[in-house]
């Protein structure tokens, strides 16, 4: 991406692309499957790397027919280890 610059933050490692809405991410689901999304909002008053973010899946459904959408989810920690329930910037973990 070529974005160089740190946010400043009391916990956890300096993020390598800016907090800022429409930032590509990646979101660990479950089995550790990554899903292409993006950051949509964020609290910078918090002094965390945690944001709102939106993710698209193309995951079989119990009948086994692929199913294509969006999910949202709230206040998600970033993590540079590939943990269940965490985003981090595309080509890390």
């Amino acid at each position: 991406m070529g974005f160089t610059r740190a946010l400043p933050v009391d916990h956890g490692p300096p993020l390598l692309c800016p907090l800022i809405e429409g930032c590509p991410i990646h979101y660990v689901a479950y089995k550790g499957r990554h899903l292409m999304g993006f950051i949509v909002g964020f609290d910078p008053n918090t002094g965390t790397n945690m944001a709102d973010i939106v993710i698209f899946t193309n995951m079989s459904n119990v009948n086994g027919v692929k199913n294509f959408g969006m999910q949202f989810h709230a206040d998600v920690e970033y993590s540079e280890e590939a943990k269940p329930g965490t985003y981090h910037f595309s080509g890390r973990a």
